[in-house]
């Protein structure tokens, strides 16, 4: 849906579900909406998930999700991400 919104320019809807991750992000799920933000180029988002990353760096580094984002089974934006991130986690 974030993708659909920052597609259609829809603003008000993609603050609206950023602020809703926000509230829910966890070890797993932080990573999903890494990608979702890169993908959307949403910078400030981005920011965010990454901020989170790195105060629960332990959490984030035993989930599964990040072996899959590590391994590249996440496409390419989810690389171009992990790049950004690996170096904050180690």
């Amino acid at each position: 849906m974030l993708v659909l919104a920052v597609r259609f320019e829809l603003s008000e809807l993609v603050q609206q579900i950023s602020a809703t991750a926000v509230s829910q992000f966890d070890a797993s799920s932080v990573i999903f909406w890494l990608v979702a933000a890169q993908r959307s180029q949403l910078e400030d988002f981005k920011a965010l998930c990454i901020r989170y990353m790195t105060e629960h760096q332990a959490e984030v580094k035993a989930s599964g999700a990040f072996d899959r984002l590590a391994g590249g089974e996440l496409g390419a934006s989810a690389t171009e991400a992990l790049m950004e991130v690996v170096d904050i986690l180690e």
